[in-house]
């Protein structure tokens, strides 16, 4: 199927990383460990934080969709998790990823314009609307990771059932 919207949970890769994730750091009691998660990803030498040219991997920006659906209580596969928190500095390393991967995106974009590219990679592989917005949502997560890094809590408890 490939990806159906805009999100990194809306694609054929995305749906793997959050059943793979989900694998690895859901305890047999429902506690997703999303710490856990963040510091798998952190080790592994794959998820460096991208330039202008190297692309970026999907699991980050997962744990991002899914730090901000567990906050706005969406309902999501989530029927196995019966509790998830996460600390402030994962939530930061999140934020910058995010962030990072919007400003290395746009600057492709940005030379793709300069240097006269095709219509596909003129949006980075992207219609011009659905990058548009792919910029929006972008926005919107690390607008809303900042916000939950305000909370006076630490760990944040984003599910306790």
């Amino acid at each position: 199927m490939g990806c159906w919207g805009i999100e990194a949970l809306a694609s054929d890769a995305g749906m793997d990383a959050w059943d793979d994730l989900l694998m690895e750091c859901l305890t047999e009691d429902g506690k997703l460990e999303l710490n856990q998660m963040i510091d798998s990803i952190k080790r592994d030498p794959l998820y460096v934080v991208p330039n202008a040219t190297d692309g970026y991997y999907i699991e980050p920006l997962v744990i991002a969709e899914l730090i901000i659906r567990f906050i706005n209580q969406s309902s999501y596969r989530y029927e196995e998790i019966t509790s998830c928190a996460v600390d402030k500095k994962s939530v930061r390393w999140i934020r910058k990823y995010v962030s990072d991967t919007l400003q290395s995106r746009i600057k492709v974009v940005e030379c793709a314009a300069k240097s006269g590219a095709d219509k596909y990679t003129r949006w980075d592989g992207w219609t011009e609307e659905d990058w548009h917005r792919w910029q929006t949502h972008m926005s919107e997560l690390i607008g809303a990771l900042g916000k939950l890094l305000s909370s006076p809590v630490d760990p944040i408890e984003l599910i306790d059932l």
